[in-house]
Formats: structure tokens, C-alpha cells, sequence
């Protein structure tokens, strides 16, 4: 049976508003590229406008450079990439290829809107899009690892996808959807 596209992304969205924070984050990228106040507040706040909703700063953002694999061509995913701002300041410090995907149409447009050189982004939803075997020497989850519907299953398809040598650089926001812990060793 054949479904057509008009109705495929009807039933699309009926799905994705049943996730998590979904209908929030398509109407905040809806708008945030377009404020001018709230640029200069994510500068102010956070040091870069990425466009953040209440998490990674300049400092966490350069940690990822640290820990990013030396070699030639990199190719980078980010997981819940939002509308790309942060994926695109690491091609501008570090080049390569820059993925990434995210469930929000609104910030996915976003992140194409530019054109930007070597990049890739795609709607989708994680543990439901797939890529590659091997491809990535850098994957990037910032804040998007609690939006699988099984984290372990998740992190086995991250896997698959990164190069043997590759990096896979996780950090969330402890509080918000996880229960805090007392240090590193209780975290879930």
C-alpha cells in the first residue's frame, strides 16, 4: 500500500506531539532565530548565540573541541542538533563534515537556511532515523539523551555509527527530566 507524502506527515505529526517536548520546541524555534533580544541574551548568558534553551555554554561547547578526535576531514553528528548553531561553530573551529538531526521541523529549517558548507541535517527522531555503519568520528548528544524511548538500545545504534577510534561526547542537564544525584558515580 502506498501512502501518500500529505498523509504520511499527518500521521508524522500526530506521532511527534505525543513526544517529549515536542509542540514547546517547534514553537521556541519557530521564533528564536528571530529575536534580537533574546541573541544578545544567550550571548550574555552563555557567552555564544546557539540559541539555547536554558543549557550549554561557550565553556561546555569548547570542552567538546578538546575531546575531538585529530584527523583530517572530521565528520561530526549531533544528536538533537536544534537549529545547528553549535554544530556549526565546531565546523568553524575544527572544519570536516557536520550531521545532524532533530525532531523540531522549525529549528531543522533553521539549521539549512544558511546553506552552510558540508552539512547535513535531517528531521528525525532518535532511535528512528539511522545512518551509516562507521561514519562519524565525532558524535555530540547535548541534552538529547533522554528523549530515546530506550537508552541503552540508543547508545548501541550511536555505536554502530562511530568510527572505531571515534569520540562519542554526552552531556545533559541534571534536574530537569533526570533526578539529581549527590556526584558522577550515582548519575543514572
Amino acid at each position: 500500500m502506498k501512502i501518500s507524502y500529505d498523509l504520511y506527515r499527518g500521521i508524522s505529526a500526530i506521532v511527534k506531539k505525543e513526544l517529549l517536548f515536542y509542540n514547546a520546541y517547534e514553537d521556541f524555534y519557530a521564533v528564536a532565530d528571530k529575536s534580537i533580544c533574546f541573541k544578545k541574551y544567550c550571548t550574555a548568558a552563555y557567552g555564544a548565540d546557539f540559541s539555547q534553551d536554558g543549557f550549554s555554554d561557550i565553556k561546555q561547547i569548547n570542552m567538546i573541541l578538546e575531546y575531538a578526535p585529530k584527523v583530517n576531514d572530521i565528520s561530526i553528528l549531533d544528536i538533537g542538533c536544534g537549529n545547528g548553531k553549535m554544530l556549526k561553530y565546531l565546523q568553524s573551529k575544527i572544519g570536516g563534515h557536520i550531521y545532524g538531526f532533530d525532531y523540531s521541523e522549525n529549528a531543522i529549517n533553521t539549521a539549512r537556511s544558511d546553506n552552510s558548507p558540508n552539512s547535513d541535517f535531517k528531521v528525525g527522531i532518535i532511535g528512528e532515523i539511522s545512518y551509516p555503519e562507521k561514519l562519524f568520528d565525532l558524535i555530540v548528544s547535548m541534552d538529547s539523551v533522554y528523549f530515546a524511548k530506550n537508552i541503552s538500545d540508543f547508545v548501541g545504534q550511536i555505536y554502530s555509527w562511530l568510527k572505531d577510534d571515534g569520540v562519542f561526547f554526552i552531556g545533559y542537564q541534571e534536574g530537569d527530566i533526570m533526578p539529581k544525584t549527590k556526584d558522577y558515580e550515582t548519575s543514572k
